[in-house]
């Protein structure tokens, strides 16, 4: 596909935190990818690209649009001793807003499990998914007086 982002937001019981962007551009290739984990103390650890590993370990299909989304992720830091598999709860998390916005993408909720600062954890996350879906801006429809 073309340029669109992937955001994760995972929050975990061992009182870690963990956001991680990965941006496309045009022609699909990535052009940023970045993060921060947050510690039990409450202290920011920022990621860099080369801290970040994010695997897509299935696919989706949308039967409405489709689209390809990724649909499960290997997400390991190994500076940090990460390593945690993200599931979506719902495989259909689709939301089509040709209506207010023109795009289709994916957002939705993950369960999280793995190993984290080398104790094993569980978790929430959240996930979003643009770029997948063709675009699909229509025409303003002309307002009647």
């Amino acid at each position: 596909g073309g340029g669109g982002w992937d955001w994760f937001s995972v929050q975990l019981d061992t009182g870690w935190d963990m956001t991680i962007s990965l941006v496309r551009g045009l022609d699909g290739s990535l052009s940023a990818e970045y993060g921060t984990i947050v510690d039990p103390a409450g202290v920011a650890h920022h990621l860099a690209a080369e801290d970040i590993d994010v695997r897509v370990v299935e696919t989706w299909t949308s039967p409405r649009s489709g689209a390809v989304y990724p649909a499960g992720w290997q997400i390991d830091l190994p500076t940090h001793d990460w390593s945690i598999l993200l599931t979506p709860s719902l495989a259909d998390q689709e939301l089509q807003t040709q209506a207010t916005t023109g795009v289709t993408y994916w957002e939705g909720e993950v369960v999280v499990k793995g190993v984290v600062a080398g104790k094993p954890a569980l978790g929430l996350g959240y996930v979003e998914l643009t770029g997948y879906a063709p675009n699909t801006v229509t025409a303003t429809p002309a307002v009647i007086p």
